[in-house]
């Protein structure tokens, strides 16, 4: 007989259930950590977005400008013609 096998058993399925709370709190753990790099990773799309939003905003303002400054030019050299 073993020594870390228990004789009785009852006692074997104490120390399996046992070995089955542990797997089940290791399985949450790891849950929470993967949904914890999930939201993390999420947080940081959404920064991007925002920054990428930003950044077309800005852009469709500064064609907008362009776009009027071509047509300003395009009425001067009308005049001139």
């Amino acid at each position: 007989m073993h020594l870390d096998t228990p004789a009785d058993p009852g006692e074997q399925v104490e120390v399996v259930a046992a070995a089955g709370v542990r797997d089940d709190a290791q399985e949450v753990t790891q849950l929470k950590e993967l949904l914890l790099v999930h939201l993390d990773m999420i947080s940081q799309q959404q920064d991007l977005i925002m920054a990428k939003d930003r950044q077309i905003r800005a852009l469709k303002t500064e064609k907008e400008a362009v776009s009027v400054a071509h047509s300003d030019c395009w009425c001067i050299v009308r005049r001139l013609l």
